[in-house]
């Protein structure tokens, strides 16, 4: 890995050389020009790049660069950007790369056409312009994705982050079909995960609030993970609540339910996490299924523990796990499902199970 030093510090991973290279052999067939192809790809990504970053930092941020497998990033933090700040960083990375286009397709006109510099400057007119052109697609995570996200947030206000990642959904999975159809194999692959990501973005954003855009909130919620992995609970627990008071629903209120069912549960109250959980069971990370899972047993809510038993044996398989679905089973009448879990749960180390088994 190579690291650059400056106001906008550069990191280039070996994987952008590496995918830089084999781009550069299928179109070359030539190890020499394949190095030609290699550096133009890096000064062009950094020059696009550049464009975010000196942006960002004319806009009071700070900013760093990262060379990744197909591309760059560009890091900045700092104060809070206005919707037309954060739109203006986007668009000026792709002007970046026009301009580079415009540039190299000016001096090549003086340049012999024998010449490997005129080569070299050649390859730059061409991906500046292609990838340019295709980096403007209204499609996640490109620029032109981003752009379509800033401006239909404005537009529809949160409702419009998620429009348009089913926007970008649409046309992913538009663009994947028509370049596999061309026999364009690699172009569809990266465009059918460019569908996937847009499609897991589109529903984990299905439950995003107004209030999930509030920076100070974000903040709050921030200070109560680093109380409570500080040890500090109560204080946690007085954050978790106050976040509670201003945010109704969305993804900052279900993050601080789910961290106070689990500080209720650390402590033993049962009654308050189950209530907590239960509010939001649809939307648990796996670590918290299990423990909700746990919390309905103790409390003998049966038909909670049968409807999570086999993502809460995935999220833990042993055998505390499997006979708690095996009371659950039982309750229900199934005999044949509750001597499953009992099975598993013996396979699991379980010794005496008689002990175990709730009945109804």
């Amino acid at each position: 890995m190579i690291s650059l030093r400056g106001k906008i510090p550069v990191t280039i991973h070996p994987v952008f050389f590496l995918v830089a290279a084999i781009i550069g052999f299928l179109y070359s067939q030539s190890i020499p020009l394949t190095l030609v192809w290699i550096l133009v790809i890096m000064i062009s990504v950094l020059f696009h790049e550049m464009g975010h970053a000196l942006t960002a930092m004319a806009f009071g941020q700070k900013a760093k660069i990262e060379l990744v497998g197909f591309g760059g990033l560009t890091h900045h933090n700092g104060k809070t950007l206005k919707p037309w700040q954060s739109f203006i960083v986007v668009l000026n990375g792709p002007l970046a790369g026009f301009l580079l286009f415009g540039l190299a397709l000016f001096f090549r006109q003086f340049l012999s056409e024998k010449g490997v510099f005129y080569y070299g400057v050649s390859i730059a007119v061409y991906i500046n312009l292609f990838w340019t052109i295709i980096n403007l697609l209204p499609i996640q995570p490109l620029d032109g994705g981003k752009l379509l996200s800033i401006t239909f947030e404005k537009m529809f206000g949160h409702r419009g982050i998620r429009l348009s990642y089913l926007t970008s959904l649409i046309l992913a999975t538009g663009f994947a079909i028509l370049f596999f159809v061309l026999g364009a194999i690699i172009a569809g692959a990266i465009f059918f995960l460019f569908a996937f990501e847009s499609y897991r973005a589109w529903s984990s954003l299905k439950n995003i609030s107004s209030s999930d855009r509030d920076v100070a909130l974000q903040e709050m919620l921030k200070k109560a993970v680093e109380k409570e992995e500080s040890g500090q609970t109560w204080e946690a627990e007085n954050i978790l609540t106050e976040i509670l008071g201003k945010a109704e629903k969305g993804l900052i209120h279900n993050s601080a339910l789910e961290m106070l069912g689990k500080l209720y549960y650390e402590r033993g109250d049962y009654e308050r996490a189950f209530s907590c959980l239960f509010s939001i069971k649809e939307m648990l990370t796996v670590e918290t299924i299990q423990i909700f899972h746990k919390i309905s047993g103790m409390m003998e809510k049966w038909d909670i523990v049968f409807e999570l038993s086999d993502q809460a044996y995935s999220a833990e398989p042993n055998f505390e796990t499997a006979l708690l679905n095996a009371s659950s089973q039982a309750v229900r009448g199934d005999m044949r499902a509750t001597l499953g879990w009992l099975m598993r749960a013996r396979n699991d180390g379980a010794q005496d199970l008689s002990s175990y088994v709730q009945r109804p």
